[in-house]
């Protein structure tokens, strides 16, 4: 028997029929069924940003769905509905959506009308350049991250991770956003990662541009560099001979420089000085009076013991006990920051003989250095911000100076690897007090120096720490410097990026987005960087101390890799072999998720290399044979011909890695 429905049941089928498209109707159609549905409208006359930002979205929508929006310039747009204007155009003008009332950067991403609109503070300039207004380029980036699910991992294609889709769409958008920080830059390391050090310079040139590539997609950039900077290494060369008073007495009586500071460079200031406040503010007015004045210390300790500094300073008991204070001890240009700073491994005691805690702050006459310098010029301009440093042996707050909003503070914290607990408790009790001033601050930490080409791993508590200062009144962040071990410290890297621009992230929810990116190997990659976080955790204070001394200055900016085979042991580096070949097996058949695994292979490999250098150099600084100097050749040699086969693959700056490296290592892999 054959069961015909019913008219009633018929009826039914239609109504369906004829109400399907009405329900799965979207507002804006941007791609169905991979068919590019919608065109991407920019100016006839776009600024580099804008037309960037049609690029990237035009790109990024392909990576998603196979379709490709055509870009056109307005006065070509078709007529209708389900287009996106990029930028101001006489289209988005006259329907209020307009970049005339937001702050640098911002943007509006506005559904109105059956077209899309994304408008955003622009300028003119490289669309790359961290300074360059972009505002619409940032709306793109919100779009595709939000909608799209779209991550950067790392520079290049292969650290871009979109999600496919066929159906791209929007039902409703209406955002205005403004940038968190007014400046956020984490420094491409120019002048160290040394393309003229690349086995090819252009592949080193285009790993910069690639770099900085990476830092807009994340959002890193600002509008008005207001951090502070060394801002007095000219003067011994401009005043030395005429006014010896404008600079640190130093306790054998004498006005100068260090010994081995040939340029005077890093010569400090007599801060308490009336006639230098003079001088410093008569060179403001002759520039100009512009709305800063910095008055970054050169790059080194307070030195200065006059009477005058020294009646500025907060009682400390520190100051009788001193090498330096107490006892007259006077450090090298080579030794300035050892006894100071107590940042253990970046300094260590001078020559292993005094204690960083030996070293009092002076945070007190700093401070009322940058008051005075801001009170005398704002007599002529009541609205100027004096911009200096929380640094070396003045980065603890002052116990009796107060400062207010008219001073920026550009704090360098105690932070180093390892990233321990009390460093961070010691950073967030600087950052409060500073804070407490009453003075703006901004956070500038040199910790990601650290590691050279090895997985060190301090992502929990570099995002805790990060998201405190955010919260906690951060006006700016700025970083020295992005140095590019993408393979070994990616991880790491992405997420002090993607705190600055989500701090209510957990680094738990950022690993996360990390690891997805690696398929079917997800979790057997989250295993493999927990061992290395697990071997970072291991590391203490006293350990990177003991290595300082045993190398000589290792753990330090320039010298790092010296300690690095005390840290990455044999059974170390065999662990995360065998971890690394799981990820491997898990990822077999996913073409995507295998590359990436490799390009950790990569990374690894090349540490793996560094490491047999390192030792046949230890080797040879024992016993400088022939045989000992063939064998470290060797090694040199398959270290630099290894990054020369993997110098386009982002895995790691090798230009800036070779310029950390001891040059015979260099000269000898030739």
């Amino acid at each position: 028997m054959i069961l015909r429905p019913s008219w009633r049941y018929q009826l039914i089928l239609l109504m369906i029929v004829l109400i399907m498209p009405a329900l799965t109707a979207h507002a804006f159609d941007i791609v169905i069924q991979g068919e590019a549905r919608s065109v991407i409208v920019i100016p006839d006359a776009p600024l580099p940003a804008v037309q960037y930002a049609a690029e990237e979205l035009r790109d990024h929508v392909r990576l998603a769905s196979g379709a490709e929006l055509p870009i056109v310039r307005e006065s070509d747009a078709p007529d209708g509905p389900e287009l996106i204007y990029l930028g101001e155009t006489e289209a988005s003008r006259a329907a209020g959506v307009s970049a005339d009332a937001l702050e640098p950067n911002a943007f509006v991403i506005r559904l109105m009308d059956g077209r899309l609109f994304m408008v955003g503070h622009d300028d003119k300039g490289d669309p790359l350049a961290v300074q360059t207004r972009s505002g619409t380029l940032f709306a793109v980036y919100e779009f595709l991250e939000r909608h799209l699910g779209v991550r950067w991992l790392w520079p290049g294609p292969l650290g871009t991770h979109v999600p496919s889709q066929s159906d791209i769409y929007v039902d409703r958008w209406d955002q205005q956003e403004s940038p968190r920080l007014a400046w956020t830059d984490w420094r491409n390391a120019k002048s160290i990662i040394r393309p003229d050090l690349w086995p090819d310079p252009s592949i080193g040139r285009q790993f910069i541009r690639d770099q900085a590539q990476w830092k807009k997609r994340l959002r890193i950039a600002g509008t008005h560099d207001i951090r502070a900077k060394h801002s007095f290494e000219r003067y011994w060369e401009q005043f030395h001979e005429e006014h010896p008073d404008y600079f640190n007495l130093l306790p054998d009586g004498t006005r100068r420089p260090l010994d081995g500071d040939n340029s005077g460079s890093c010569v400090t200031l007599c801060v308490s000085n009336p006639a230098l406040h003079d001088r410093i503010v008569s060179q403001w007015e002759e520039r100009g009076r512009p709305p800063r004045i910095n008055l970054g210390e050169n790059d080194s300790p307070g030195m200065c013991v006059c009477d005058n500094c020294r009646a500025w300073d907060a009682p400390d008991p520190r100051f009788r006990t001193s090498p330096y204070w107490g006892h007259g001890v006077i450090p090298t240009r080579a030794e300035r920051f050892r006894g100071h700073t107590g940042v253990v491994g970046d300094s260590a005691a001078w020559s292993g003989r005094f204690d960083a805690a030996d070293a009092p702050s002076l945070s007190d006459r700093y401070a009322r250095f940058y008051l005075t310098i801001q009170q005398k010029a704002a007599e002529i301009d009541p609205d100027v911000t004096v911009t200096g440093f929380a640094y070396a042996d003045y980065w603890n707050a002052p116990k009796q100076t107060t400062l207010n909003e008219h001073i920026l503070i550009t704090y360098v914290p105690p932070l180093w690897f390892p990233y321990t607990e009390r460093l961070s408790k010691k950073m967030r009790e600087h950052w409060d007090g500073w804070r407490a001033t009453g003075a703006q601050v901004m956070l500038r930490p040199n910790l990601t120096h650290a590691g050279h080409a090895f997985p060190i791993w301090y992502v929990q508590p570099m995002v805790d720490d990060f998201r405190y200062v955010i919260e906690h009144g951060s006006v700016a962040m700025d970083f020295d410097s992005l140095t590019g071990s993408w393979a070994t410290q990616g991880p790491t890297m992405y997420a002090l990026a993607r705190i600055i621009q989500r701090p209510e992230m957990t680094s738990d929810e950022i690993l996360e987005e990390y690891y997805e990116a690696f398929g079917p190997a997800s979790s057997q990659v989250a295993a493999y960087f927990d061992h290395w976080a697990a071997v970072s955790r291991t590391v203490t204070e006293a350990d990177i101390s003991a290595y300082y001394d045993r190398t000589g200055g290792g753990g330090s900016f320039k010298d790092w890799v010296q300690i690095a085979d005390f840290i990455f042991t044999p059974p170390v580096m065999e662990r995360g072999r065998h971890l690394l070949e799981r990820a491997r097996r898990a990822a077999k058949g996913d073409a995507l998720a295998t590359a990436r695994v490799e390009f950790l292979a990569k990374g690894l490999r090349q540490a793996e290399l560094t490491l047999d250098t390192l030792k046949a150099y230890k080797t040879y600084n024992q016993d400088k044979s022939a045989r000992n100097e063939a064998a470290l050749a060797r090694a040199a040699k398959a270290l630099y011909d290894y990054r020369a086969s993997i110098q386009g693959d982002h895995v790691a700056a090798i230009g800036y890695l070779a310029s950390r490296e001891p040059a015979l290592w260099r000269e000898l892999a030739r």
